[in-house]
């Protein structure tokens, strides 16, 4: 008897579980797309306030983005330049994964989102 429902209990189970992972999976491509096409449009359009010129590199473009472009939410933006965790957005953040060195290198080496 305990078969006959735990079996189709444990079905139902696995088959919410894997609705709503597919489901948290394509909000957070989603959301990476969103930002990258904000990251990009941002770089095409950016003024260096201090020259007037557009920045030349990722450090003079990182610090402006991260100042124009707050983050919702629950979500904190930090930028890694030369393997490391160079700035963060100014909200107090959740958890401090820019501190974390192993989440730092696992994010410098991933070429999909992690």
């Amino acid at each position: 008897m305990r078969l006959l429902v735990g079996l189709p209990l444990a079905e139902s189970v696995a088959v919410t579980w894997s609705v709503l992972s597919a489901r948290l999976d394509d909000r957070f491509d989603g959301e990476l797309t969103h930002e990258v096409d904000k990251l990009r449009s941002y770089s095409r359009n950016a003024v260096d306030a201090a020259t007037g010129r557009p920045p030349t590199n990722v450090s003079e473009l990182l610090p402006d983005y991260l100042a124009h472009n707050l983050p919702g939410g629950y979500v904190t933006y930090f930028s890694v330049v030369d393997g490391r965790a160079e700035r963060r957005s100014a909200q107090r953040p959740p958890a401090r994964l820019d501190r974390d060195a192993a989440f730092v290198s696992r994010a410098i080496r991933a070429r999909t989102p992690v």
